[in-house]
C-alpha cells in the first residue's frame, strides 16, 4: 500500500512531533521530513518528492507566504494545507491565491486533521475553504468561554508540565503530593482527548492553552 507522504513545515518543535502523533494513528499516512522554516522546506521540495504539505504561517528567516511565493516560481506543485489560527483569515485568503488546498486550525481534533490529509492527497480541495470564519471576536468569546473546562489547578499543572516539569517537582512548588499531579493530569488528558504528556502539552500550545 502507497502512503500519502507528508512534510510538515513548522518552527515549534514540540508543534511537530504532536503532529507527527496524531497522522500516525492512520497506516495510510507517512511523516516523510519536517523543516523549521520556509528556507528549509524549499530546499526539500527542490529535491523531494511529496504529496502534502502541512504549512505554518508565522516562521522565521521564510515565513509560509514567502515559502508559497518561492514555490510557486520552481513551479512546485505540491498540494499545501495551511496550519492556521482563527487570526489569521487575511493570511489564509492570501495563501489562497497560490492554490492551497485547505486550512486547518491548530485547535483542530485528530479526526479532522487526519481526514483533511486523506481527502487532500487525492487531490480534492477542502471544503474549509468555503467555511472561513468571519467573526473573530465572537469565536474568541466562546473559546473563552468554554476554556476546555479545565479547573484552576488543572491549568497550573498542565503550564508547569509545558515548562519541563516533573510531576515530583510539580508536587514540591506547589505544596501537593505527587499522585495528586498525577489525578490532575489524568484529568486534563481526558478533558483534551489526549494519552499523553506529549500530546497534551502539543495541543495545549496549539490551542493556545499555554502561550510559550
Amino acid at each position: 500500500m502507497k502512503k500519502i507522504k507528508v512534510l510538515i513545515v513548522d518552527d515549534h518543535p514540540i508543534v511537530r512531533e504532536g503532529l507527527k502523533l496524531i497522522l500516525k494513528t492512520e497506516d495510510k499516512i507517512e511523516i516523510a521530513d519536517e523543516a523549521i522554516n520556509g528556507e528549509e522546506a524549499l530546499n526539500l521540495i527542490r529535491h523531494k518528492t511529496y504529496d502534502l504539505i502541512l504549512l505554518d504561517i508565522s516562521m522565521p528567516v521564510m515565513d509560509g507566504l514567502k515559502f508559497l511565493k518561492e514555490k510557486k516560481k520552481i513551479n512546485n506543485t505540491t498540494s499545501v494545507v495551511i496550519l492556521t489560527t482563527i487570526d489569521d483569515q487575511d493570511v489564509i485568503r492570501s495563501a489562497m491565491s497560490f492554490g492551497i488546498k485547505g486550512f486547518l486550525l491548530k485547535d483542530a481534533k485528530r479526526e479532522e486533521m487526519v481526514q483533511m490529509v486523506l481527502q487532500v492527497s487525492k487531490g480534492e480541495i477542502s471544503k474549509s475553504l468555503n467555511i472561513l470564519p468571519e467573526d473573530n471576536k465572537k469565536k474568541k468569546q466562546i473559546e473563552a468561554i468554554k476554556d476546555w473546562n479545565l479547573t484552576k489547578k488543572e491549568l497550573t499543572v498542565l503550564k508547569k508540565v509545558v515548562k519541563g516539569a516533573t510531576s515530583k517537582e510539580i508536587a514540591i512548588d506547589m505544596g501537593i503530593t505527587e499522585r495528586t499531579v498525577k489525578a490532575h493530569l489524568t484529568s486534563v488528558y481526558r478533558k483534551l482527548e489526549v494519552n499523553s504528556r506529549t500530546e497534551a502539552v502539543t495541543l495545549s500550545i496549539i490551542r493556545k492553552i499555554v502561550v510559550i
